[in-house]
Protein backbone atom coordinates (compact mmCIF):
# COMPACT_ATOMS: atom_id res chain seq x y z
CA UNK A 1 0.00 0.00 0.00
CA UNK A 2 2.88 2.34 0.77
CA UNK A 3 4.24 1.69 -2.71
CA UNK A 4 0.91 2.80 -4.25
CA UNK A 5 1.01 6.02 -2.25
CA UNK A 6 4.56 6.73 -3.41
CA UNK A 7 3.58 6.02 -7.05
CA UNK A 8 0.63 8.43 -6.77
CA UNK A 9 2.81 11.17 -5.30
CA UNK A 10 5.47 10.65 -7.99
CA UNK A 11 2.72 10.85 -10.65
CA UNK A 12 1.52 14.17 -9.25
CA UNK A 13 5.05 15.58 -9.17
CA UNK A 14 5.67 14.46 -12.76
CA UNK A 15 2.42 16.06 -13.89
CA UNK A 16 3.47 19.36 -12.34
CA UNK A 17 7.00 19.06 -13.77
CA UNK A 18 5.84 18.27 -17.32
CA UNK A 19 3.03 20.85 -17.47
CA UNK A 20 5.17 23.39 -19.41
CA UNK A 21 5.87 20.78 -22.11
CA UNK A 22 2.20 19.91 -22.38
CA UNK A 23 1.31 23.60 -22.54
CA UNK A 24 3.85 24.15 -25.34
CA UNK A 25 2.47 21.15 -27.26
CA UNK A 26 -1.09 22.46 -27.03
CA UNK A 27 -0.10 26.00 -28.04
CA UNK A 28 1.55 24.53 -31.16
CA UNK A 29 -1.59 22.50 -31.96
CA UNK A 30 -3.73 25.64 -31.89
CA UNK A 31 -1.18 27.66 -33.91
CA UNK A 32 -1.11 24.97 -36.62
CA UNK A 33 -4.89 24.66 -36.81
CA UNK A 34 -6.29 24.45 -40.34
CA UNK A 35 -10.01 23.83 -40.74
CA UNK A 36 -11.07 20.73 -42.66
CA UNK A 37 -12.51 21.80 -46.01
CA UNK A 38 -16.17 21.07 -46.58
CA UNK A 39 -17.33 18.87 -49.47
CA UNK A 40 -18.58 21.89 -51.42
CA UNK A 41 -15.06 23.33 -51.40
CA UNK A 42 -13.87 20.56 -53.72
CA UNK A 43 -14.34 20.97 -57.46
CA UNK A 44 -12.16 18.01 -58.34
CA UNK A 45 -13.78 14.59 -58.02
CA UNK A 46 -10.47 12.76 -58.43
CA UNK A 47 -9.48 10.76 -55.35
CA UNK A 48 -5.90 11.60 -54.30
CA UNK A 49 -3.26 8.93 -53.75
CA UNK A 50 -2.88 8.21 -49.99
CA UNK A 51 0.93 8.34 -50.26
CA UNK A 52 0.68 11.88 -51.68
CA UNK A 53 -1.48 12.89 -48.72
CA UNK A 54 1.07 11.54 -46.24
CA UNK A 55 4.03 13.16 -48.02
CA UNK A 56 2.32 16.54 -48.28
CA UNK A 57 1.50 16.68 -44.56
CA UNK A 58 -2.28 16.57 -45.07
CA UNK A 59 -2.62 13.65 -42.67
CA UNK A 60 -0.82 15.59 -39.93
CA UNK A 61 -3.05 18.60 -40.57
CA UNK A 62 -6.17 16.42 -40.31
CA UNK A 63 -4.96 14.88 -37.05
CA UNK A 64 -4.17 18.30 -35.63
CA UNK A 65 -7.52 19.73 -36.71
CA UNK A 66 -9.45 16.80 -35.23
CA UNK A 67 -7.41 17.05 -32.02
CA UNK A 68 -8.24 20.75 -31.57
CA UNK A 69 -11.90 20.29 -32.55
CA UNK A 70 -12.41 17.43 -30.09
CA UNK A 71 -10.66 19.38 -27.33
CA UNK A 72 -12.85 22.45 -27.90
CA UNK A 73 -16.05 20.42 -28.15
CA UNK A 74 -15.25 18.37 -25.04
CA UNK A 75 -14.31 21.32 -22.83
CA UNK A 76 -16.74 23.91 -24.31
CA UNK A 77 -13.91 26.31 -25.11
CA UNK A 78 -12.47 28.30 -28.00
CA UNK A 79 -8.73 28.75 -28.54
CA UNK A 80 -5.96 27.83 -26.14
CA UNK A 81 -5.66 31.32 -24.61
CA UNK A 82 -8.61 33.02 -26.31
CA UNK A 83 -10.54 33.19 -29.57
CA UNK A 84 -7.76 35.38 -30.99
CA UNK A 85 -5.50 32.30 -31.18
CA UNK A 86 -6.96 31.47 -34.58
CA UNK A 87 -5.39 33.09 -37.62
CA UNK A 88 -8.29 32.09 -39.86
CA UNK A 89 -11.02 34.59 -40.72
CA UNK A 90 -13.90 32.74 -39.07
CA UNK A 91 -13.91 30.67 -35.90
CA UNK A 92 -14.07 26.89 -36.33
CA UNK A 93 -17.43 25.19 -35.87
CA UNK A 94 -16.06 23.48 -32.75
CA UNK A 95 -16.05 26.89 -31.01
CA UNK A 96 -19.86 26.90 -31.00
CA UNK A 97 -22.36 24.89 -28.97
CA UNK A 98 -23.60 21.94 -31.06
CA UNK A 99 -21.18 23.15 -33.80
CA UNK A 100 -23.82 25.69 -34.85
CA UNK A 101 -22.07 28.86 -36.03
CA UNK A 102 -25.31 30.86 -35.76
CA UNK A 103 -25.01 30.73 -31.95
CA UNK A 104 -22.66 32.62 -29.63
CA UNK A 105 -19.19 30.99 -29.49
CA UNK A 106 -17.67 29.67 -26.28
CA UNK A 107 -15.95 32.46 -24.39
CA UNK A 108 -13.75 30.34 -22.14
CA UNK A 109 -10.24 29.45 -23.23
CA UNK A 110 -9.28 25.78 -23.35
CA UNK A 111 -6.36 26.45 -21.02
CA UNK A 112 -8.64 27.81 -18.28
CA UNK A 113 -11.14 24.99 -18.75
CA UNK A 114 -8.49 22.28 -18.52
CA UNK A 115 -6.86 23.96 -15.52
CA UNK A 116 -10.19 24.01 -13.68
CA UNK A 117 -10.60 20.28 -14.32
CA UNK A 118 -7.04 19.66 -13.19
CA UNK A 119 -7.76 21.43 -9.88
CA UNK A 120 -10.74 19.12 -9.32
CA UNK A 121 -8.66 16.05 -10.18
CA UNK A 122 -5.88 17.27 -7.87
CA UNK A 123 -8.26 17.76 -4.95
CA UNK A 124 -9.85 14.34 -5.42
CA UNK A 125 -6.40 12.74 -5.75
CA UNK A 126 -5.20 14.52 -2.60
CA UNK A 127 -8.20 13.31 -0.63
CA UNK A 128 -7.61 9.74 -1.83
CA UNK A 129 -3.91 9.82 -0.92
CA UNK A 130 -4.81 11.31 2.49
CA UNK A 131 -7.34 8.54 3.09
CA UNK A 132 -4.76 5.93 2.08
CA UNK A 133 -2.17 7.42 4.45
CA UNK A 134 -4.64 7.45 7.35
CA UNK A 135 -5.63 3.86 6.54
CA UNK A 136 -1.98 2.80 6.47
CA UNK A 137 -1.26 4.46 9.82
CA UNK A 138 -4.38 3.01 11.46
CA UNK A 139 -3.62 -0.49 10.14
CA UNK A 140 -0.06 -0.27 11.49
CA UNK A 141 -1.39 0.89 14.85
CA UNK A 142 -3.94 -1.93 15.00
CA UNK A 143 -1.31 -4.48 13.98
CA UNK A 144 1.02 -3.29 16.76
CA UNK A 145 -1.79 -3.55 19.36
CA UNK A 146 -2.63 -7.15 18.36
CA UNK A 147 0.86 -8.45 19.25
Amino acid sequence: MALLIVIQIVGAVLAIFYYPLIDEFLVERFEDYKPIPKAEDFNNTEIPDPDDLIDSGVVDDLFNTEFVDVLQTTFDCCGWNSQEDFTITTLPDSCYPERDSTTIPFEASCESQIESYMVIIGIVGGVIVGFELVSLIVSCFVKSRIK
